[in-house]
C-alpha cells in the first residue's frame, strides 16, 4: 500500500501543521507532493502555481478569511485551470468567521484545557498540537472520499475542515456527560471520569510510576491477587464499577499504599500475565526504546521524524478457502473463482 497514491500529485500550500500532516500523508503512500512557500509574492508566482494546479490532483490550503479571495487561491480559482481538482481547505471556527485559529486558542475554546490538569490545579493545555492533528485526519477522511466520488466520475470537490469543529468531533464520552447528564468535566488527572481504577498512576517501590487501566471486574480481581489486596475484590464498596466510582478517592488511597510495596518490573510482569493493561510512564527515550516505536522512525541522511502512517495491509491471501460443510450446490464453482 506504500504506493498506493503513485500517480496522484497534491499542492501543498496549507502552513503550519494540520495541512503539511496531510501532505505528509500523502507523500507516504506515494503521491507527489510540491510544497509552495509563500505564493503571494508576485503575479509570476501565482501563475506557476495555476500552471501546477493545472495537473494536479489535490490542493491544500490554510488561509484566514478573504485571504484566498484576494490571492486568487480560491476553489473557484482552482477550478477555471482544472475542473477536477480536489481542494482541502483547513478554517480556524467557519467560513465566515473571521477570527485568527491558534491550537492552543482551540483547545481552550474546544473544552480540552479546562478538562486538563490535576484536580484542583490550574487547567493545562495538551503539549501537541491536538487540534492540528485532529483536523489533519478529518480532512484526509474528507479528501479520501471526494477521490473516491471523482473516480466515480463525480469530478471535483470542495473539502473543508475546521479546527473548532474537529475538536468538538474528538469530545467522546466528555461530551455525552455534559449533553446527556448535564455534567460538566472537571480536572481529575489521568483518572477516567466513568471507570476506576483506569488511567490512574501509581509510584512503585523502585520510584517508577505506571499507570493502569482496568476495564472490568475480573481485571480488577487480578490486580487485587497481584497486590495481595484481596480483600478490596470482595469489599461490596469495590464490588463493581459502579460502587469503584463511588468510593474512588478511598480506593486509590489504598491502592496506592499497595504499589509502593512492589517493584515496576513485578508488577508489570504480573499484569500482562493476568491479562491487566498497564504500562511505564515513558519519557520520549524510553518511548523510543520500544521495537514497534521504532518501526514509526523515518530516517534520511542525518534527519529522523515521525511517520504520519499508523496503518498496515495485511497481503496475505487465505491459505484454506475449503468450503465449510453445508453450502449449497454451487459452492464449489464460487470458490473455484475465488482461488483465481
Amino acid at each position: 500500500m506504500q504506493d498506493i497514491f503513485k500517480g496522484i500529485t497534491v499542492i501543498e500550500l496549507a502552513s503550519v501543521l494540520a495541512g503539511p500532516a496531510v501532505g505528509m500523508f500523502f507523500a507516504e503512500l506515494g503521491a507527489t507532493v510540491i510544497k509552495v512557500e509563500n505564493p503571494s509574492t508576485s503575479e509570476e508566482g501565482k501563475q506557476i502555481v495555476y500552471k501546477l494546479i493545472a495537473k494536479a490532483d489535490v490542493v491544500l490550503t490554510s488561509y484566514k478569511k478573504g485571504s484566498a479571495e484576494k490571492l486568487g487561491m480560491s476553489y473557484a480559482d482552482f477550478q477555471e485551470v482544472n475542473p477536477d481538482i480536489i481542494h482541502g481547505r483547513i478554517i480556524g471556527y467557519s467560513p465566515e468567521d473571521e477570527r485568527v485559529a491558534f491550537d492552543a486558542i482551540l483547545q481552550a475554546a474546544c473544552g480540552f484545557t479546562y478538562m486538563n490538569g490535576e484536580k484542583n490545579g490550574a487547567p493545562v493545555k495538551m503539549p501537541v498540537a491536538l487540534m492540528d492533528l485532529l483536523t489533519a485526519h478529518q480532512l484526509k477522511e474528507g479528501l479520501l472520499l471526494a477521490l473516491l466520488k471523482r473516480e466515480r466520475g463525480g469530478g471535483g470537490s470542495l473539502i473543508t475542515a475546521s479546527l473548532f469543529k474537529s475538536g468538538i468531533a474528538a469530545l467522546a464520552n466528555q461530551a455525552t456527560n455534559w449533553l446527556q447528564a448535564g455534567h460538566i468535566p472537571q480536572r481529575i488527572g489521568s483518572d477516567h471520569p466513568n471507570i476506576v481504577p483506569y488511567g490512574t498512576m501509581f509510584t512503585t517501590q523502585d520510584g517508577q510510576q505506571l499507570v493502569i487501566a482496568v476495564g472490568n471486574n475480573r481485571q480488577f480481581a487480578g490486580l487485587c491477587e497481584l497486590l495481595d489486596a484481596k480483600d478490596l475484590a470482595q469489599n461490596s464498596r469495590f464490588a463493581d464499577n459502579p460502587s469503584r466510582v463511588k468510593h474512588r478517592e478511598e480506593l486509590l488511597s489504598l491502592l496506592r499504599e499497595r504499589f509502593k510495596d512492589y517493584s515496576a518490573d513485578f508488577l508489570l510482569k504480573g499484569m500482562r500475565a493476568q491479562g491487566i493493561p498497564g504500562e511505564l510512564v515513558r519519557d520520549m527515550q524510553q518511548v523510543f526504546e520500544q521495537d514497534l516505536a521504532e518501526e514509526m522512525v523515518l530516517r534520511e541522511d542525518s534527519v529522523a521524524g515521525v511517520r504520519s502512517i499508523a496503518f498496515e495491509e495485511d497481503t496475505a491471501k487465505p491459505t484454506n478457502l475449503s468450503p465449510p460443510p453445508g453450502f449449497g450446490e454451487h459452492t464449489e464453482e464460487v470458490f473455484m473463482l475465488l482461488e483465481k
